[in-house]
């Protein structure tokens, strides 16, 4: 039976997942008129990127697949599945990335997009006789969209999968962490993505909302499963099937911070801008190591 701070924890996970994911798919509408809306995103996503990082290579790659890789012979079967979470993200992500980027992945000023977005949906079709001078629309490409958000919803569903079955509260506390320090920025730049390629704000909501309910509902399903599963923290089927959605997980994340993050951020011919990203970057890491050095310590007290 799990413990009762372990559900309430669950439970308030998957609003709050919703929440931010919600959040982040409105972000671009509105502080887009901010001169440093593209810095403090950018140093937010790096921050954020480090904490993917740290949950990635501290937690779930060295305590996941101990019951898989045992079952498996000893095989590190669940080094197998990472390289496929990593392979599949890349490769998912740089088609959904077939699209022009500018300094950042998700930069919204280089593109009068927004502009055409918010006018045409308050002004529509103008019948006037008069000439106006009009924002040129964007052409809309639906094929970078659409890959774009199948990748991230890969990704989302695997991450929520991975903390539903997350029976004990401190490893869940991590791995949730990870996922609402960069849950906002994968719909944020979902959205922005269809924006650059001409949707209006009512498709946007349309291709955001597999990504808002993708983590939450997976984390749902999961979390059902173990609560309807008898002796769960002692089923071997159960910890295989968490074992293989860690991993995945695991991979995942690291494909979403070297290629979505590093990769875009970091793509700066500036060298004060890098250094200040990789310090972001470096404290998201040193949060998840300083928080795993105190558990470690607690742990060891008792």
């Amino acid at each position: 039976m799990l413990e009762t701070n372990v559900i309430i924890f669950q439970s308030c996970a998957i609003v709050v997942i919703m929440l931010v994911a919600a959040l982040g798919g409105w972000i671009p509408y509105m502080f887009s008129n901010n001169k440093k809306f593209d810095s403090i995103m950018s140093n937010l996503n790096c921050a954020s990127g480090g904490v993917l990082m740290g949950v990635a290579l501290l937690h779930i790659f060295p305590e996941t697949g101990e019951t898989l890789n045992e079952k498996a012979g000893g095989f590190p079967l669940s080094y197998c599945v990472t390289f496929i979470g990593i392979m599949l993200m890349v490769v998912m992500l740089k088609i959904g990335h077939n699209h022009q980027h500018g300094e950042h992945g998700c930069d919204v000023h280089s593109q009068n997009a927004i502009k055409f977005v918010q006018e045409g949906d308050v002004v529509g079709e103008c019948e006037c006789d008069h000439d106006h001078s009009h924002v040129e629309p964007p052409k809309k490409k639906w094929q970078a969209v659409i890959m774009l958000m199948i990748g991230l919803f890969i990704h989302d569903v695997s991450e929520g999968f991975a903390l539903g079955f997350t029976q004990e509260l401190m490893p869940g506390v991590y791995l949730f962490c990870a996922i609402i320090l960069h849950k906002w920025c994968d719909v944020t730049c979902q959205v922005i993505c269809g924006i650059r390629e001409g949707l209006t704000k009512r498709e946007n909501i349309y291709t955001m909302i597999p990504l808002v309910l993708a983590s939450p509902v997976a984390e749902f399903i999961a979390f059902m499963i173990v609560l309807n599963t008898d002796n769960a923290g002692e089923s071997t089927g159960l910890k295989i099937t968490e074992d293989l959605f860690m991993s995945f997980a695991c991979g995942t994340f690291l494909a979403i911070c070297f290629v979505e993050i590093i990769g875009q951020e970091f793509n700066s011919e500036d060298k004060k801008k890098v250094f200040v990203k990789a310090s972001y970057l470096l404290g998201g890491f040193a949060i998840v190591a300083i928080s795993s050095i105190v558990e470690v310590v607690t742990e060891s007290e008792e």
